[in-house]
């Protein structure tokens, strides 16, 4: 009965249904209006009704400002409202709810009683969070992921008997997913069934589960390593000392190829390189015996090959190491680009935006904010905004300022920086003499919207913040 009904009020896709079943479905419609639902026992549950709130909701002219950045779609600036209201304890005025983007997961306090009332009727019974744990094998590709990467964060050992349920039976790629999860909590304890992984039918799947193994030194394939290294290679009076050892069999079988195909490298260089590139930082504490402090100072300061910075901090993976090595490159540049000042070399950019905040200032503390950088989206890091501490906002717009003199293209996203930078008297005061800039005649009219912008969306920004603290 339902599909006639619904086919005679909507029609099929050749041709509409006569009258007579459009008026028959409307006079059922009719009759039924207003009617209890039929009873379901147990499994009918009214919705319950809305709560009152007592949470203080966010001021008029905070919520003005609000309703600009949800209308022009700007996610960003959002993004840095949701975030303040929650510091703040403010909630959204219920007008605003249905406007919030739905990639955005706002605090609890933000939505308020009502809001969470109106979140829980909608999403019932869809949350990873509610799904049992004999159903989430049901669950599609996503959500199982999810839910196992959850349960990788609370209970290691659990996780691996779940996931052994659907190991076998599901498909190369999505093994792949499942086994990149170990990187959390990785311990002695997923050695059995990293080893087990080793004889996948997928590549990838292996060559995960080794890059796993690597970092834990317990392994056999990690000792293996450190034993062909020992053989070629040793640190002694602060320099390392090579031997030139012959390729044996063993190597072979470990995955080590004999033969370079770079005509320029020898192949015991070649054979050298592949042992030390599977060194993780646990695997060269070993190695050097001394703690990770102990052997990130050697690494850092006597690198045992010349191989790109970025392949070393990948390798060895610790902030120590890649502020050791982001500092150490930062040297006086030549050219016409830097004219002989400070800067950050291009491929060490992500790293050093990658560093916490308090490394950052370390950096600035040695060489200041002046530093130079040549980097279209330099100050960007993941596609969240992060807020900027006071000297980095000044490194920003020192860069963002020498970038409005040249002739280049702006590249940045304006409504981003606006809701990044601290907001602090030195960074308004720098804002104010970019708006002035820009008014210049002889600046260019492509490039004054983006600047303009920038200037707007942090006016709009710092009135959001200045409604909040009256309130």
């Amino acid at each position: 009965m339902k599909n006639l009904l619904n086919t005679a009020l909507l029609g099929t896709a050749k041709q509409p249904m006569p009258d007579f079943f459009a008026q028959s479905a409307l006079q059922h419609a009719q009759h039924i209006a207003g009617a209890l639902p039929m009873p379901l026992g147990a499994t009918f549950q009214r919705v319950a009704t809305a709560p009152h709130d007592p949470t203080p909701v966010l001021p008029d002219a905070a919520a003005r400002i609000l309703a600009i950045w949800l209308a022009q779609k700007h996610d960003y600036l959002i993004e840095f409202a949701m975030k303040k209201m929650a510091e703040r304890g403010f909630r959204l005025p219920e007008k605003l709810l249905p406007q919030i983007p739905e990639k955005t997961f706002p605090d609890e306090i933000i939505l308020g009683e009502f809001g969470k009332w109106l979140n829980a009727q909608i999403q019932s019974n869809q949350t990873i969070e509610n799904t049992e744990e004999n159903d989430w094998t049901l669950l599609p590709h996503a959500q199982r992921t999810a839910y196992l990467a959850n349960l990788r964060q609370r209970n290691p050992h659990e996780m691996r008997e779940q996931l052994s349920q659907i190991w076998k039976t599901a498909p190369a790629n999505q093994r792949t997913d499942y086994i990149e999860l170990f990187a959390e909590n990785l311990s002695a304890n997923d050695l059995d069934f990293l080893n087990a992984a080793l004889k996948d039918r997928s590549q990838n799947v292996k060559d995960v589960a080794r890059k796993w193994l690597f970092r834990l030194p317990e392994s056999e394939i990690a000792q293996q390593n450190i034993r062909f290294l020992r053989e070629r290679l040793s640190f002694q009076s602060n320099k390392w000392v090579q031997t030139e050892q012959p390729f044996t069999p063993e190597m072979k079988a470990a995955g080590i190829d004999e033969l370079s195909p770079n005509k320029r490298e020898s192949d015991s260089y070649y054979q050298l390189r592949q042992l030390i590139e599977r060194m993780s930082l646990p695997m060269w504490c070993v190695f050097l015996d001394c703690d990770e402090n102990q052997a990130v100072k050697v690494l850092a300061n006597h690198l045992p090959m010349a191989l790109h910075d970025y392949d070393w901090i990948g390798m060895i993976d610790h902030v120590d190491f890649t502020y050791e090595i982001v500092s150490n490159r930062i040297s006086n540049a030549s050219g016409k680009v830097f004219a002989n000042k400070k800067h950050i070399p291009s491929h060490l950019v992500q790293h050093f935006l990658n560093l916490p905040d308090d490394y950052r200032e370390r950096i600035f503390e040695q060489y200041g904010v002046d530093l130079m950088i040549e980097y279209p989206n330099f100050w960007r890091n993941g596609e969240n905004i992060a807020a900027f501490s006071p000297p980095f906002s000044a490194f920003v717009l020192f860069n963002v300022k020498r970038m409005m003199e040249m002739t280049q293209s702006y590249s940045q996203e304006p409504e981003r920086l606006a809701a990044s930078l601290a907001n602090t008297p030195e960074v308004a005061q720098k804002m104010q003499q970019i708006a002035q800039y820009i008014q210049r005649d002889d600046f260019p009219d492509w490039k004054r919207e983006h600047y303009q912008q920038l200037c707007e969306q942090f006016e709009q920004r710092v009135a959001f913040e200045m409604a909040l603290q009256a309130a």
